[in-house]
């Protein structure tokens, strides 16, 4: 496996120095420290560093980097690699050559996982024997350490790319306004009461990506697909939700069913997470990440009904770990992530607030944004006037690294079951990107 390794990464590098165009297309699918020859994951990664910093790549340029970085005898050895690179018979493979490293490092996590379950396996620990071979790890067995300058160059790039950061509403103008969004490399935490609407608010989320012609995934460890299925069709066809549950639609609102499943893309957007232990459920959420790009953001409906296969000393550190592993996942794989979870409220006379996330207070600790939900049994008023009305689906912002905190009372269609953006909103979202603040 190493030969086949080596091999492929000259092949690799070889690709690069002719077609130094493709550098985005094979990073796209090898990272530089999935290479096994050392050698060769210092010269991919200030291939790297170089074509991100640039936009160009030459073996010169490379060549000054990697003396930047680590000297001269590393260079040196740089540069001899390029030289034989450049020898060799340009055959026009070069993605495929990077799928075949990227595929022996992962045999070899596979390799190392199946060593360290036999380890535990042999000393009678047979379900953390079973944990690491199906979960490994987030994805890196180790992390590269960073200089300043690759920080402030990493920063240069973002600062002077025209790419959108890809922002993601959350559905309602105020709500965008007060948290900007979630961004990729971003989790955040909606959590309300059992039958607030959880699943129906990240259903929102997700519906209006999808609709739009961009990607999502849910998994889901409570409902079933039917269910979810249900829950969209009535948000998009605007129909009778019981109707819809029961099987009495209208003439009417049948045409609307058949219209929506016309109108339906094939996009891979759920996964069914019941009964799965936590370990097989992130492992194959990663698969799916490595194989659909388009998706944005995974939402994780919700927590408490995950369970890990590892055994923990309480809930309150299993799920820590949960939301943990999941948030890794999301981060590295550059997606932003949601997760839904109950609250518990010892005192039903006041708002709830963060701290009453049920079971593991860390779970809205760990993210960028805790979103909670609630129904004011009771008007809620600001001197004369009545700021929420009871019975209302309200979101308070209780947590926004990258906003401030806040009150909203959402759009709740009692007819389709589903919470749905203002009238106006596609207006006031193009106003909120031609001012800057989703760029």
């Amino acid at each position: 496996m190493a030969a086949h390794a080596i091999e492929s990464e000259l092949r690799v590098i070889e690709h690069l120095m002719v077609e130094p165009a493709d550098v985005g297309k094979v990073l796209a699918v090898v990272r530089p420290d999935e290479c096994f020859d050392p050698n060769h994951r210092v010269l991919l990664a200030s291939i790297e560093s170089v074509w991100n910093t640039t936009g160009r790549l030459d073996s010169t340029m490379a060549a000054r980097e990697i003396h930047r970085r680590h000297g001269p005898e590393v260079a040196g050895k740089a540069i001899e690699i390029m030289v034989a690179a450049s020898e060799m018979d340009h055959q026009g493979n070069g993605l495929e050559h990077a799928k075949i490293v990227h595929d022996c490092w992962r045999a070899r996590r596979l390799t190392e996982r199946l060593r360290d379950a036999l380890v535990e396996a042999e000393g009678g620990r047979p379900d953390e024997a079973l944990a690491k071979l199906q979960s490994g790890d987030d994805g890196r067995s180790t992390s590269e350490l960073r200089t300043i300058r690759d920080l402030l160059e990493s920063s240069y790039t973002r600062a002077h790319s025209s790419k959108s950061t890809g922002a993601i509403s959350l559905g309602d103008p105020q709500l965008d306004l007060l948290t900007g969004g979630l961004r990729p490399g971003k989790v955040g935490v909606i959590a309300a009461d059992t039958s607030w609407g959880k699943s129906s608010w990240c259903i929102s989320v997700v519906d209006d990506l999808l609709l739009a012609g961009r990607g999502a995934l849910i998994i889901s460890t409570e409902d079933t697909e039917d269910v979810y299925g249900d829950r969209f069709m009535a948000r998009r066809a605007a129909i009778n939700a019981r109707r819809l549950r029961d099987r009495q639609l209208t003439r009417e609102e049948h045409a609307a069913v058949a219209r929506v499943l016309s109108e339906a893309q094939p996009m891979p957007m759920f996964l069914d997470g019941i009964g799965v232990p936590f370990e097989r459920l992130i492992a194959q959420t990663r698969n799916v990440l490595e194989q659909h790009n388009k998706i944005e953001i995974v939402v994780l409906d919700y927590i408490q009904e995950c369970r890990m296969l590892a055994k923990a000393e309480d809930d309150r550190r299993m799920f820590r770990e949960i939301a943990r592993q999941f948030r890794a996942t999301v981060k590295r794989a550059k997606r932003a992530g949601l997760i839904a979870s109950q609250i518990t409220l010892s005192d039903k006379g006041r708002a709830p607030t963060k701290n009453d996330i049920r079971e593991c207070r860390d779970i809205g600790h760990g993210a960028e944004l805790v979103l909670i939900g609630w129904t004011p049994d009771k008007d809620i008023t600001d001197g004369d006037d009545v700021r929420f009305r009871e019975g209302a689906k309200v979101l308070r912002v209780d947590k926004a690294k990258e906003g401030i905190k806040g009150t909203v009372d959402l759009r709740w269609d009692a007819e389709s079951a589903c919470f749905r953006s203002p009238e106006n909103f596609s207006a006031e979202f193009d106003d909120l990107l031609d001012d800057g603040r989703y760029q």
